[in-house]
Formats: structure tokens, sequence, C-alpha cells
């Protein structure tokens, strides 16, 4: 490069130094001529407050999304601590195939109390909103629902009756909402059963595959899980174009 025509090393710091921020009515004359303002003439306060608030935003999107869970069985191969079991006396007797991960009540099964858990330490169940059932049913199933029964330490029960045709011939997960706990102290349960909510055996025949039994304090919205997704990539992108270096000129 010929010495002569090389640029002297304070041009461009001239050049940077020279540069002033667009004034306010600047900013509005580019605006009217449909030209965009500068990365410079950006309020910068808005930015600011958008840090401050985007945190919060997402924190109470998640918290809003999350839900608090209580596993009552999870039907996993032997008896746990805190699990049922099948009831002594009722038709389930010698019905139930364990797999690792479920049972399946069938053979001459009928819709009785079937399965129980019984005298476990008192748990409190007062922020639940859901009962929450994953499982399927047997085409030749004949038992039109059935029921989840709980009981406090007191003896007080309450039933919640669950329809057969809210399961599919494939797993499905249903809840079933609380309403209002009643004639029952749900900050003081101790056991529950599942089957026909009696201990009748000459019911209809039941036949159903059980994953998992479970409380649930809230159930995500589709719209809420969608919001969440929706700031959480918005946020993402933000933080990429501000992390990007910045271009003078």
């Amino acid at each position: 490069m010929n010495p002569a025509n090389a640029r002297p090393p304070s041009a461009p710091l001239k050049r940077a130094e020279g540069l002033k921020p667009h004034s306010a009515d600047e900013t509005r004359m580019r605006l009217s001529t449909g030209e965009p303002p500068s990365r410079r003439s950006r309020p910068t306060h808005l930015v600011k407050k958008y840090c401050r608030v985007f945190p919060l935003l997402l924190a109470l999107l998640a918290a809003k999304a999350a839900a608090q869970t209580i596993v009552l069985d999870d039907f996993t191969t032997g008896v746990q601590a805190g699990e049922g079991s099948v009831i002594g006396g009722s038709t389930w007797v010698g019905q139930v195939t364990q797999s690792a991960t479920t049972i399946t009540i069938g053979g001459t099964a009928r819709d009785d109390n079937g399965w129980r858990a019984s005298g476990l330490t008192s748990f409190d169940a007062s922020a639940m909103q859901f009962i929450t059932v994953t499982g399927l049913f047997d085409p030749t199933n004949a038992a039109t629902s059935f029921n989840v029964e709980f009981v406090d330490v007191f003896s007080a029960t309450q039933a919640f009756s669950i329809s057969s045709s809210a399961f599919t011939s494939s797993m499905t997960t249903v809840n079933i909402p609380i309403g209002a706990w009643s004639g029952i102290d749900p900050t003081q349960l101790n056991g529950w059963t599942i089957g026909g909510g009696n201990f009748a055996t000459t019911g209809p025949v039941f036949r159903m595959t059980l994953d998992q039994l479970a409380l649930t304090s809230a159930i995500p919205e589709p719209a809420t899980a969608a919001l969440l997704a929706g700031v959480v990539t918005a946020g993402f992108a933000w933080w990429r174009r501000r992390a990007r270096p910045s271009r003078m000129g």
C-alpha cells in the first residue's frame, strides 16, 4: 500500500466522534418519512424496563403452568410403602395381573372396591384440584363407571365417580375435578380405595389397566402453555439481538 494513500490512524476515531445521537425531532422526522430510526435513537429506558419485566412475567407464567402432584400409586411391581394392594374378600383377589409399571384387572373381577391403601401417614390434599388417573379400559369391560374414595384420620370418607367413557382402549390420562371436599378433612387423609365404590360382588364385569393414580393441584391450560412458550421464544430472540456487537454508522 502506498503510504501516501493510507488513512491516518486518527481518522476512524474522528469519524466516530463526529457521530451524534439523533434528537427527538430527527427521530420523529425519520418515522414520518418511513425511514427507521437508527440504533442509537432507540430509547434505552424501554430496554431497561423490558429487562425488569420479562423475568417477572416468565416467573408468573411458569408458576401458573406448574402443578403440584401427590402420586398415590404408580402400580409398580411389589407393594411399596404408601401404595395400594388387593382388598381381601373382594372379587379382585387372584384377578389382578401386575407388570413392571401397571396392574390389569380381569378374569372374574367385578366392579367392587378391589384396591386399597390404608393406615398411611396422613397427608394434606387441600390444595389439590384434580384426581388424575392414567389407564385404559378393555373392550370387554361392562362397568359404566368406577370410584376413587378417600378416607381421613377420623374415618370420614368421600367418593368421586369416574365415567368409563373417559377412557379408551389405549393408555389415557383423565383429570377429574375435585370441586369441593365435603364431609372429610383433606388436610389429614390417610387412605384411599379404587373400584366400584362398594363391596358388592355381583356388579358388572370390570376390565381395566391402571398405570397411575394421583392428586394434582392444577392442569396447565393449553393457552397458558402456548403463551409461556411464546414469551420464552421472544425473550431468547431479544437476547440474541442484544448479544450481537453493535455496528457504527
